[in-house]
């Protein structure tokens, strides 16, 4: 299987257009699958898919959905892992970060977890789908997240990897502008985006770019690093973009604005001279 990550430049870069703008040109050459391990939404920001979700005693994200509608996997499948944030004005928590963790939900393929926080105030509209999960765990502070988070993820994440085995392609999707979501590796090529551009990088030599910047900045703490950086480290090649209506069915060939970077796609993936 040919694992494919999308990651991208800014917060909005395009990388979910850019991953079913892929599928829909790659699904041509073989069976593809599609992963995005780790997501997060806000409670005030995009409380209209959260309220979606949370009828049906669920929580996902926007871009899980249209991953989900695409291959025909479940939204919590694709997306294990899944990070509510709220405003911390509403959470009641004060400080001076704009934003704070509400609470986790990872899917292990046979249970809905919930990590819920117990410092912060807890809205009503949630509690359909607490009364739904599988197994919820309260914590105080970041350390006993982190350590309930370990406990639980590692898993989730192997399942999610199991249901895709036998696919010829793996796409998968980051977060943020992460370069390499935790714990994928071992990628086969990298599609940067940022809005109307793309770069694509041998997987082996953006992983070992990842790593350098890794060692660089881990005496500030930092235990992941951003696209930009592994990028301006190694060589890539680049292509024009175009925005994609997400909205409606892709045509029977694919994407038009993407036919040129999956015909590239595949034909670095028949050069790999691993094969």
């Amino acid at each position: 299987m040919k694992k494919i990550l999308v990651n991208g430049l800014a917060e909005s870069a395009g990388k979910t257009a850019s991953v079913l703008g892929l599928y829909s040109h790659l699904r041509k050459f073989g069976e593809v699958s599609l992963l995005k391990p780790l997501a997060g939404n806000n409670y005030w920001h995009d409380y209209p898919i959260l309220v979606e979700g949370i009828r049906e005693g669920r929580i996902y994200g926007k871009d899980a959905k249209l991953l989900s509608k695409a291959s025909g996997v479940k939204e919590e499948i694709v997306n294990p892992l899944h990070k509510l944030w709220t405003p911390s004005k509403l959470a009641g928590t004060g400080g001076t970060a704009e934003n704070t963790v509400m609470l986790d939900r990872i899917y292990d393929g046979e249970k809905i977890h919930a990590l819920l926080n117990s410092q912060i105030k807890i809205s009503t509209g949630i509690f359909p789908f607490l009364e739904n999960v599988d197994n919820l765990e309260k914590y105080s502070d970041e350390k006993e997240h982190n350590r309930l988070v370990e406990s639980i993820y590692p898993e989730a994440f192997q399942n999610s990897r199991s249901e895709v085995k036998g696919s010829d392609f793996l796409i998968i999707e980051s977060y943020s502008k992460i370069a390499i979501p935790y714990p994928v590796s071992d990628v086969d090529l990298v599609f940067t985006v940022e809005p109307g551009r793309a770069y694509l990088s041998d997987g082996e030599k953006f992983e070992e770019a990842e790593s350098l910047a890794l060692e660089i900045y881990a005496e500030y703490g930092f235990e992941e690093t951003r696209a930009g950086k592994c990028l301006e480290a190694i060589n890539s090649e680049a292509f024009t973009i175009f925005p994609i209506d997400l909205e409606t069915a892709p045509p029977e060939g694919g994407y038009v604005e993407y036919e040129d970077l999956a015909g590239a796609v595949i034909r670095q993936l028949e050069n790999d001279p691993a094969d």
